[in-house]
């Protein structure tokens, strides 16, 4: 905020007065909860002079920031063939980000399961790999021809909150 400080001219017996605080943090500053110091004078109808000390606190969270390195496929592959897919993410947030996997889906591609890349510190790289199995087209004359589908990357920030990147991929 502009200012540190508040005037409240007149609160009455029972009433609740709310003051809202604008505040910026650094992105150098670690996730957590801190406390502020607030502080207050006040006079009572009779002009006698009080202070009242106490804490508020607050919660600094950081946004999740990650990089996503794209998944190379072969731009020709054979049935049957069985790919080594890796994925690799990095941590560029100042907060830990959890659970960070890739689900692969295409039509003619069937994957051996979750590209799990686990938890990333920040400032840290993960790096995960399944197999994909080529098993051909299902939808035309022929099992044979180009295919699109995608990588859908899950992960969660330290309150538990879901997100999601996507990335195409092609083959033929």
């Amino acid at each position: 905020s502009d200012t540190d400080t508040t005037y409240i001219y007149t609160v009455k017996a029972g009433a609740v007065f709310e003051i809202t605080c604008v505040y910026k943090v650094r992105s150098a500053a670690p996730e957590g909860q801190y406390c502020l110091d607030v502080n207050m004078d006040y006079a009572d109808s009779k002009g006698n002079v009080y202070t009242a000390n106490g804490k508020a606190r607050m919660n600094v969270e950081q946004p999740v920031r990650i990089q996503i390195d794209p998944i190379v496929m072969n731009q020709e592959v054979s049935v049957g063939d069985v790919l080594h897919l890796e994925g690799q993410v990095i941590n560029l947030g100042r907060s830990k980000i959890y659970n960070v996997r890739a689900v692969i889906e295409a039509e003619g591609l069937k994957s051996s399961g979750t590209l799990f890349i686990g938890d990333l510190e920040p400032g840290t790289t993960g790096n995960g790999s399944t197999k994909v199995t080529i098993t051909g087209l299902t939808g035309g004359n022929t099992p044979y021809g180009n295919t699109e589908g995608r990588v859908t990357f899950y992960y969660e920030d330290a309150s538990g909150k879901a997100y999601e990147k996507q990335q195409k991929i092609s083959t033929y």
